[in-house]
C-alpha cells in the first residue's frame, strides 16, 4: 500500500491519498491501454 501526501498550492489543506498495489496496477494498465505504451509510475 502506498500513501501520497498532496499539498494544494496557495492553501493550507493537505489531502492524503492512499491506494493499494492492486489499484496502482489497475491504473497503470488503464493508462497503458489508453496511451498504448508502457509507463513508469513512481
Amino acid at each position: 500500500m502506498e500513501k501520497k501526501l498532496i499539498k494544494l498550492e496557495d492553501s493550507n489543506y493537505e489531502i492524503q491519498v492512499i491506494f493499494t498495489d492492486e489499484e496502482k496496477e489497475n491504473a497503470k494498465n488503464e493508462a497503458i491501454k489508453i496511451l498504448g505504451k508502457d509507463l513508469k509510475i513512481s
